[in-house]
C-alpha cells in the first residue's frame, strides 16, 4: 500500500508540473501587455520597460519558469498585475471559500441523489425509475449550466419568489439553492446512469444469488456485497464529476452574480493579469488531482488488485 501510495503522490506532482508548464508557455505567447490598461494612452517604452523590470519580466523565459515554479510551491503566487501593491492571495483570498463551499455542496448533493436514484433503478432493470434515469441522464448531463441558471432565476427568482435573483449569501442561505441545482445537476445524472449500469451487472453475479439464498437480510446484500463491489468503479466517476463541476463553476457565479473564484478567474483573464490566472488555474488543478487522487487510495484500499497493478 505504501508503494501504491507513493507512485500515486508521484503521478500527481506530475500533473501539476505539466498544468504549471502548459499555463506558463500559453501567458508567454499571449498577445498584448498585461500592463497596457493602465493608462488610456500607451505606455512609453521606457515606462513599460521599468514595470517589467520590477516585476522581473525581462529576465529570461527559464529564469522566470524556475522562479515562478519555486514561489508557487511555497504558495507565494506574488504580486497582481492590475491591482498595484496587492498579492494576488489578497485578491482571491475571500473568493476561495465561497467556490469551495458551493463546490463541496454541489458534488454531495449531486453524487448522493444520483447514487441513490441509481441503486434503486438498477434493483428494478426495466421499472418507470429505471426508464425515467435512463432518459433523464442524457437530458440533464446535456444541458449547459448558464441556461439551467437562467430558466431557475425566471421560475424560483421572478415567478415564485422564493430565492433571490443573484448575489451569495452563504451556503445555508436561499441564494445557494439555485447555484447548488445548477452545478449538481450533471454529477447527478451521470453518478445516476453509472450507479444503475454497475448494480445491473452485480446483481447478476453468482455469489449475490448465492448470499440471497442464504436468507441475509436486503439492506445487508446492498451494503456488504452490492454496494461494496460497486463502488471501486464509481469512484473514478465521482473524480470526474469533480472535475466537471470545478470546471463550471465560473460560468455560474458569472450569471448569478457570486464574487467567488471562477468570477475572479474570467476577470483575471480579461484584464491579463497573468499571476492571478496561474494561481486560480492551479488551484482548480489541485482540487481535481486531489480527487482523483483520493478515488485512487480509496479504490487500492477496497481493491488490493489495484495496489498490485493486476486490475
Amino acid at each position: 500500500m505504501t508503494r501504491f501510495v507513493i507512485r500515486r503522490l508521484f503521478a500527481a506532482a506530475g500533473v501539476l508540473i505539466g498544468v504549471y508548464t502548459v499555463t506558463f508557455a500559453l501567458i508567454r505567447v499571449t498577445p498584448g501587455s498585461p500592463f497596457a490598461n493602465r493608462s488610456t494612452r500607451p505606455l512609453p517604452p521606457d515606462v513599460q520597460q521599468a514595470i517589467e523590470a520590477r516585476y522581473g519580466l525581462d529576465d529570461p523565459v527559464v529564469v522566470q519558469y524556475v522562479r515562478n515554479l519555486f514561489r508557487l510551491a511555497t504558495g507565494d503566487f506574488g504580486p497582481s498585475f492590475q491591482r498595484e501593491g496587492r498579492s494576488v492571495w489578497d485578491l482571491i483570498g475571500p473568493t476561495l471559500a465561497t467556490t469551495a463551499s458551493l463546490i463541496a455542496a454541489a458534488l454531495v448533493v449531486g453524487l448522493v441523489v444520483g447514487l441513490s436514484i441509481g441503486l434503486l433503478a438498477g434493483l428494478r432493470p426495466g421499472g418507470r425509475l429505471d426508464r425515467f434515469v435512463t432518459v433523464s441522464s442524457s437530458v440533464f448531463v446535456s444541458l449547459p449550466v448558464f441556461a439551467v441558471a437562467g430558466v431557475l432565476v425566471a421560475v424560483l427568482a421572478v415567478q415564485v419568489g422564493i430565492v433571490p435573483a443573484s448575489g451569495w449569501e452563504g451556503i445555508l442561505s436561499s441564494s445557494a439553492l439555485i447555484p447548488v441545482i445548477c452545478l449538481a445537476l450533471d454529477p447527478a445524472a451521470v453518478m445516476a446512469r453509472f450507479t444503475r449500469s454497475t448494480v445491473v451487472e452485480i446483481m447478476q453475479q453468482d455469489f449475490i444469488r448465492t448470499v440471497q439464498g442464504h436468507g441475509l437480510p436486503r439492506r445487508i446484500v446492498l451494503a456488504n456485497h452490492v454496494m461494496r463491489n460497486a463502488l471501486p468503479d464509481l469512484l473514478p466517476i465521482a473524480a470526474i464529476e469533480a472535475a466537471v463541476v470545478t470546471g463550471s463553476v465560473a460560468a455560474v457565479e458569472v450569471v448569478l452574480n457570486i464574487d467567488g473564484a471562477g468570477r475572479a478567474l474570467i476577470s483575471a483573464l480579461v484584464g491579463r493579469d497573468f499571476p492571478t490566472v496561474m494561481a486560480l488555474t492551479l488551484i482548480a488543478a489541485c482540487v481535481i488531482v486531489l480527487a482523483n487522487l483520493a478515488s485512487d487510495l480509496v479504490r487500492g484500499w477496497l481493491d488490493p488488485r489495484l495496489r498490485s497493478g493486476v486490475r
